[in-house]
């Protein structure tokens, strides 16, 4: 597991720094691009020889801000997913491993109190079948103002959590379906197609948020972590199963802690991030969690309960 944190003059340096971190301080194999244009500008990373290769792209997205996209892709499936609405770039961190699959995660500072995420990588896969390539990211709908984000957007996503679209993150799963080779981070109610498994586990998923649900008891009280399984329902019939869960990631509670606060569990460091900013109060996307004593089904407002932690060493 290795880290490192910048604070880049553009996002030519962002691509620059991932793509010469990845293949000096990892191993991998990687180069970076500027192209004639900003359009062929690019990062390539192949974590691992024969399998998927992950192509980072810059775009300016006018009045919605910065994004990175990321693509993966196998000789015969690609998934992909962009990191959107980036105002700004007041530092990177870029934290990355090699057991038990390769994976690297980039958190983009905005602007202070307010982050973005991309992860890439390889799934510690459940069961028997080849790749496992994922990526995911933190995608807003609107503008850079009004944040309408993963709450009730058709087209928002928040890290193993999709919309009403493919292209917002997913998974190549290839060997055991003939015909559903991928699968893509949507919701429950989104048809994504015959060839694309529909795939959940992040924190929108029900199961999932038991980290952030006041009353009931968390994993551990000083560091209540999970991981995010990933679960496919390969019918799109309502019934899920596990296929693995990304490596140096886990789900956190935050509400005890700081942004970038970096605590010590068992033997390894983590630090924790919010998946946006700890306490977005003015979000009209704002639900509360209980009403009448009953659960809504609908996330708090902002992040002021779920985050990530990320494994620093």
């Amino acid at each position: 597991m290795a880290y490192t944190s910048f604070v880049p003059a553009t996002f030519s340096e962002v691509l620059s720094q991932i793509a010469g971190y990845a293949s000096g301080t990892l191993g991998w194999a990687a180069s970076y691009d500027n192209g004639s244009s900003s359009l062929d500008e690019k990062a390539v990373i192949t974590p691992r020889v024969g399998d998927a290769t992950f192509t980072l792209r810059y775009e300016d997205n006018g009045s919605h801000g910065h994004r990175i996209n990321c693509v993966a892709e196998t000789a015969a499936n690609v998934v992909s997913s962009p990191v959107t609405h980036i105002g700004g770039l007041s530092n990177v961190w870029l934290f990355a491993g090699e057991t038990p699959e390769p994976w690297m995660h980039v958190v983009i500072n905005s602007i202070p109190g307010q982050y973005h995420h991309l992860y890439f990588g390889f799934l510690q896969r459940y069961g028997v079948y080849d790749s496992g390539a994922v990526v995911t990211s933190t995608h807003w709908a609107n503008s850079l103002t009004t944040r309408d984000s993963w709450g009730n957007s058709g087209n928002g996503s928040m890290m193993f959590s999709g919309g009403n679209g493919t292209g917002y993150g997913g998974v190549i799963l290839e060997g055991p379906n003939p015909t559903i080779q991928r699968g893509t981070f949507c919701w429950p109610s989104h048809n994504p197609g015959t060839t694309y498994a529909r795939l959940t586990g992040g924190v929108l998923q029900e199961d999932n948020r038991r980290l952030i649900r006041h009353g009931l008891p968390l994993h551990n009280a000083a560091a209540p972590m999970a991981p995010f399984l990933i679960l496919a329902d390969f019918e799109k019939d309502g019934y899920v199963v596990p296929i693995g869960t990304p490596p140096g990631i886990r789900m956190i509670h935050i509400d005890d802690f700081n942004p970038e606060q970096i605590i010590t569990f068992g033997a390894n460091d983590w630090q924790i991030f919010p998946l946006s900013d700890k306490a977005r109060s003015t979000n009209y996307n704002y639900w509360p969690e209980y009403q009448n004593g009953e659960p809504t089904n609908h996330i708090v407002g902002g992040s002021q309960w779920m985050g990530i932690a990320l494994l620093r060493a």
